[in-house]
């Protein structure tokens, strides 16, 4: 019985340790989606500043 005690209690903390390489995967995601968004708002922005030098530059041409 004592191995199987011991058994479980190994499974049961390499369990906790994938738990955790889960959780900070996660949070690692979490981060690039974030940076992802952020480059993506700036392209906007950048797309969006573009379309109105183009469109100032049809009006006064």
């Amino acid at each position: 019985m004592k191995n199987v005690a011991e058994t479980a209690a190994a499974s049961s903390g390499q369990a906790l340790t994938t738990a955790k390489e889960a959780k900070m995967t996660a949070e690692t995601a979490s981060s690039v989606a974030g940076d992802a968004k952020e480059t993506a708002l700036r392209a906007l922005a950048d797309v969006n500043d573009l379309k109105q030098s183009v469109d100032h530059v049809k009006k006064y041409s």
